[in-house]
């Protein structure tokens, strides 16, 4: 990121904000569509029973067709909705966390029970702890595994270059990092899948 990330994040959320406006939008568009489609249904089936049946079963089935895109195109808007709001809600977190505001999120106290001399020496977990600062993680195994790296204290040269690499190069891809955090945010997983994952 080469620019001052308030200014990264005030834009994007100014971005999102712009895309939600223009979502919402379209997304009353298509519903008023639908209840056109809707209501081009009963009439061709009015005109099936009173009137020119061939013109009629035309009506319907153009409508059935266009009610059944309309529907596809407003499930595809509300996801696409859900995962901007998320993004959106991401670049506001951001902010708080530059300004020291992250007392409301996750603190790994529930990740407290790592045993080694100086997790709570150092703060690693709980209100106002390096876990609370640097956790974006989006699923438990993600937590537990943040959990895991900061209490390892692994010393060994090499294992530390290989992360600062991997942080470098992740911290180059703002923008990559907040669709694969929101891709995670969007996914509930149950217990048996967690598990799948860790193996």
């Amino acid at each position: 990121m080469n620019q001052n990330p308030e200014d990264f994040y005030k834009k994007r959320i100014g971005q999102f904000e712009s895309r939600l406006n223009r979502l919402n939008r379209l997304i009353t568009i298509i519903s008023f569509s639908r209840l056109g489609a809707f209501l081009l249904i009963v009439f061709s089936i009015v005109l099936i029973t009173f009137s020119n049946k061939i013109l009629a079963y035309s009506i319907l089935a153009a409508s059935v067709i266009g009610m059944l895109m309309l529907v596809k195109y407003y499930l595809k808007l509300e996801e696409e909705k859900k995962l901007t709001e998320i993004l959106l809600e991401i670049n506001h977190n951001e902010l708080k966390y530059l300004d020291f505001d992250f007392l409301k999120f996750p603190d790994g106290s529930v990740n407290n029970d790592v045993n080694h001399p100086f997790v709570t020496d150092l703060n690693i977990f709980g209100s106002g702890s390096l876990y609370q600062y640097v956790n974006r993680t989006t699923t438990p195994f993600g937590q537990m595994k943040l959990s895991e790296l900061l209490a390892g204290f692994n010393t060994k040269v090499d294992n530390i270059h290989s992360k600062q690499e991997m942080c470098k190069e992740m911290a180059s891809k703002p923008e990559w990092r907040q669709a694969f955090r929101a891709a995670g945010e969007k996914i509930e997983l149950r217990g048996n899948e967690i598990e799948e994952l860790k193996d």
